[in-house]
């Protein structure tokens, strides 16, 4: 229905004159019948707004009056946004009482929500089940509906629930760059909130609060901090003031100055037009409070003390006890990384005092962390933190302490594993295949699972002109595995060969890292090992859309080769070359596929022009193997060839797959890589 009233809004915003019924049903598909229900409703809605939607028997319907002056086009749509989606609408009702801090006329509400009074009536009463204790919806009859209540539960409940309403892309939204010609909910419910005429300059002021801390916040708290300065501004300017601090737990200690400074320069410029020079007590501390809350993730001195004057004891306990007890579990030396120690002391410092003072979490709604820890390192952190507040502070409500120890827990040990992953020595492995189709991807997925933490291996095609080279090359290689011969190459180097099953060529590679000496120290790779693994998905299409299936004849490699290079004719350009490249790729070995009774047919050659994948089955089931032939240009890129490297991998992993490509139709073989492929997506961009 929302698809079939935006298509009658465009036909009679783009048309002065009448418009016709049948028109109207040829545009958006539907029954005549159908039409006169939409225009019924149609009709309804644009009443509200006041504008009237004339219908005359026999020749059609028109807006009978312009629009410019009073409602355009992309405001009429995003108005039936709002209307639709009725789920979200008590909750923007609510935004739209807590920043109006007035008395509100159920009339406004319904023109301002293009819903009728009822509705809003409706509304009002779902708004009174999740209202905080402290507050109330006040009604009187003639005058209209206003939010009374406590000042910092109403700009507490703004700031935790207005981010749950707002694109995944956070405090983006509120840049010029995004669209204002959008006509989504969000959109228009920053139009209607008035944040996009205060957005620049509470913007600066945050910045201004940066600037004294010497430090940035993270995106999801930047949210909430301009969502708190946002529902301040608003409620402030409608006489909505804290005049005293908030009582605090009393064994709570001060907050460093700092914070009080970064708040009043904060304050000054946020609220100068409504304060002039002298912001109130109360607001001043609470603005401390806010932003002494927030999660820093740039610090520009290397010592965070000023940031911790007030929790430096008891934070410092956390992270000696959490530290030392992943020191003695995984034998590693955690206390030089003076960032780490940063980073764990500010997010601790800062997850006890939104406990403490009530501050809503950085994380906006349906981000929160998984509800099983799990990881030992989590575990850890968990106790030491929990404990140590217990003791600490006197803090009733459990599960909120619960809550933020397991958002702290999740991202701290995330942190920590990394470390660990730098310090256990950053095993290097370098993958050579003579052509880097598909064989190098598949020996690459061997080598991960026998890697220790922190190894790294790189599987990028190589001129084998140049692989005598990665003996000398910066940075180093701890080992090279190669499928063919490299003369002249000084370094630890494991010769294997496609013809071996995927058991022995583990335990060879198991031998072969198990010889080398841990390093003994951090990882710092340069930006040329950081190959590119995006993917071209032009070249994708290409490739699913040229998947072939065709018979074979004949058994030996002569004739194999002799029939791929026929199925790849559509984009060779020279067939003597490609055969030569076969048949040299060949002569190394393939990659076979033993129990499922597929082999893996590949080559780089000059010989063709683009990327190119299909299947060759023998005439006779018993005759012969399947083969899974790929194709590349010579000098492809990665990107470019990734989906080739998928098939192989797919066909290690897949039972499905394998079934596919031995007795599925084409399009059956095109339409689940279609579907795999969709599912990589994210993991590709």
């Amino acid at each position: 229905m929302k698809q079939r009233v935006g298509t009658i809004l465009k036909l009679l915003t783009a048309n002065h004159d009448w418009v016709t019924i049948d028109k109207i049903a040829e545009e958006s598909g539907a029954g005549v019948r159908t039409i006169h229900r939409d225009l019924q409703r149609l009709e309804h809605l644009l009443a509200l707004r006041g504008i009237p939607l004339e219908r005359k028997r026999g020749v059609g319907v028109r807006i009978s009056s312009p629009l410019s002056g009073r409602l355009d086009a992309d405001d009429l749509y995003a108005g039936l946004r709002l209307e639709v989606e009725s789920e979200k609408r008590p909750i923007m009702i609510l935004l739209y009482l807590i920043t109006g801090g007035r008395w509100i006329k159920y009339g406004e509400l319904s023109h301002t929500f293009f819903v009728s009074d009822s509705s809003v009536g409706n509304d009002l009463d779902q708004i009174e089940l999740f209202l905080p204790r402290s507050s109330y919806l006040e009604r009187r009859k003639g005058v209209g509906v206003r939010l009374c209540g406590d000042e910092w539960a109403l700009r507490k409940l703004f700031t935790r629930l207005f981010p749950s309403l707002l694109p995944r892309e956070g405090m983006g939204f509120f840049y010029p760059a995004a669209s204002k010609q959008e006509s989504h909910a969000p959109r228009k419910l920053l139009g209607i909130l008035g944040i996009d005429q205060l957005a620049r300059g509470l913007r600066d002021a945050l910045g201004k609060a940066e600037d004294v801390l010497g430090a940035k916040f993270s995106p999801p708290s930047l949210m909430i901090l301009f969502c708190y300065l946002f529902v301040s501004h608003r409620r402030i300017s409608e006489g909505g003031i804290l005049r005293d601090p908030l009582d605090v737990p009393s064994r709570m200690p001060p907050l460093p100055g700092i914070y009080i400074k970064a708040a009043r320069s904060c304050g000054d410029l946020a609220f100068h037009r409504l304060f002039g020079e002298t912001l109130p007590q109360g607001e001043l501390v609470q603005l401390a409070r806010i932003l002494a809350s927030g999660e820093i993730v740039q610090l520009s001195t290397p010592s965070p003390s000023l940031l911790l004057t007030d929790l430096f004891d008891a934070v410092d306990r956390i992270v000696e006890r959490t530290l030392t007890t992943i020191e003695e579990e995984q034998g590693v030396w955690l206390h030089e990384d003076n960032e780490l120690l940063s980073h764990l002391k500010l997010m601790i410092a800062a997850a006890i005092r939104r406990i403490v003072f009530g501050v809503p979490s950085w994380r906006p709604e349906g981000h929160q962390a998984k509800e099983d820890v799990g990881d030992p390192y989590s575990l850890t952190l968990v106790r030491e933190f929990g404990l140590e507040l217990s003791t600490f502070l006197s803090i009733p409500d459990f599960a909120r302490l619960l809550s933020e120890l397991r958002n702290a827990a999740v991202t701290l040990s995330a942190g920590v594993e990394r470390v660990i992953c730098r310090r256990y020595g950053g095993i290097r492995v370098r993958v050579v295949c003579f052509e880097g189709i598909g064989m190098s991807r598949y020996i690459e997925s061997l080598v991960r699972e026998l890697l220790p933490p922190g190894g790294m291996v790189d599987a990028a095609w190589c001129d084998p002109a140049q692989a005598a080279g990665l003996g000398k090359a910066e940075p180093s290689w701890d080992l090279v595995i190669s499928t063919y011969p490299i003369r002249g190459f000084s370094g630890r180097l494991l010769q294997i060969s496609g013809d071996e099953s995927a058991d022995i060529i583990r335990d060879r590679l198991r031998r072969a890292i198990a010889e080398i000496p841990l390093s003994t120290h951090a990882t710092n790779l340069s930006e040329e090992c950081s190959r590119d693994s995006s993917v071209d998905f032009s070249s994708l299409l290409r490739i699913l859309d040229g998947f072939f299936l065709t018979v074979y004849e004949e058994n030996d490699d002569r004739h194999l080769v002799e029939a791929a290079v026929d199925a790849v004719a559509d984009v060779c350009l020279n067939r003597r070359q490609l055969e030569t490249d076969f048949l040299r790729r060949e002569s190394y070995g393939s990659l076979r596929f033993e129990d499922q009774g597929i082999r893996v047919l590949h080559c780089r050659s000059a010989g063709v022009r683009e990327a190119k994948a299909g299947i060759l089955r023998p005439r006779d089931a018993r005759g012969g193997e399947v083969l899974l032939v790929l194709v590349a240009p010579a000098h492809a890129e990665q990107r470019q060839t990734k989906a080739l490297s998928e098939l192989v991998i797919l066909t290690a992993d897949s039972e499905d797959f394998c079934r596919l490509l031995k007795s599925g139709e084409r399009s059956e073989i095109q339409s689940y890589l279609l579907r795999r492929f969709s599912d990589f997506h994210e993991r590709w961009v």
